[in-house]
């Protein structure tokens, strides 16, 4: 019963905490923003790879199927933060920007003795930028603000040694709003303002397939040499676009 509260608990602040900005980048701008990548932990250290990482101590969203690696003993909970210092220039220009939010929020928890879950939190996309170019007669401002959020729940199951497929369903949600000013020397000027909501589901799947070697060293903690395919259903982002012009 403990755990389902800290569950509750942590997805409450987690909810709050992903309405922050988590990016201060011109690039965010265009499309989606900046977009994640689902790399937790290990796999931001190792650069964002990780379809293959197969631990019985580290959570894996980016491949559903790992979650069967773990024992029915085992609870695991992760957390990130994330912290950006952008320095920005253009001629003699120059700005330095900082920007930070929680990243992700993440647990995984065993169904039995060959299955396992997970549920958790993660950044699908990043918006925040603000700068003003000069233009004949005047300038443009440009800004932008907003995140697009995805919450999981995840299965796996290992139905014989060595292999195991998984799935996640996740529920994706935010608003983006991307300001364009225009600021003319001489008269008023004027705003034109998109509003992008998104509300929609994505799922994924994925398969792993360890191959064990050097069997003499092998041990509950070993590292597994593994072949991995991962199998992935994309799909676009229906979303509502508002536009307001002042």
């Amino acid at each position: 019963m403990l755990k389902y509260k800290i569950l509750f608990i942590c997805l409450s602040i987690g909810l709050v905490a992903f309405a922050q900005n988590g990016t201060s980048s011109p690039y965010s701008r265009f499309g989606y923003g900046i977009l994640g990548d689902n790399a937790i932990g290990a796999q931001r250290a190792m650069g964002g790879v990780g379809y293959a990482l197969h631990n019985n101590r580290q959570i894996n969203v980016m491949n559903p199927a790992s979650y069967a690696s773990m024992d029915s003993l085992t609870f695991l909970f992760d957390i990130g933060l994330t912290y950006q210092n952008t320095i920005t220039r253009e001629g003699s220009l120059k700005e330095n920007s900082q920007s930070g939010s929680l990243d992700y929020i993440v647990m995984q928890f065993p169904l039995g003795r060959y299955m396992a879950g997970s549920v958790g939190l993660l950044p699908y996309s990043n918006v925040g930028y603000s700068f003003i170019n000069s233009i004949d007669n005047g300038s443009d401002s440009r800004s932008g603000d907003g995140n697009i959020s995805q919450a999981y729940v995840g299965v796996s199951g290992r139905p014989f040694k060595g292999f195991s497929i998984g799935a996640n369903i996740s529920y994706l949600f935010g608003n983006l709003t991307n300001t364009s000013t225009g600021i003319p020397n001489d008269g008023s000027s004027g705003m034109f303002e998109t509003m992008l909501k998104v509300r929609d589901y994505h799922l994924s799947f994925g398969a792993q397939y360890a191959i064990e070697w050097n069997k003499k060293h092998t041990n509950q903690d070993r590292h597994k040499i593994g072949q991995d395919v991962q199998l992935a259903l994309w799909a676009d982002l229906p979303a509502v676009k508002k536009q307001k012009i002042w």
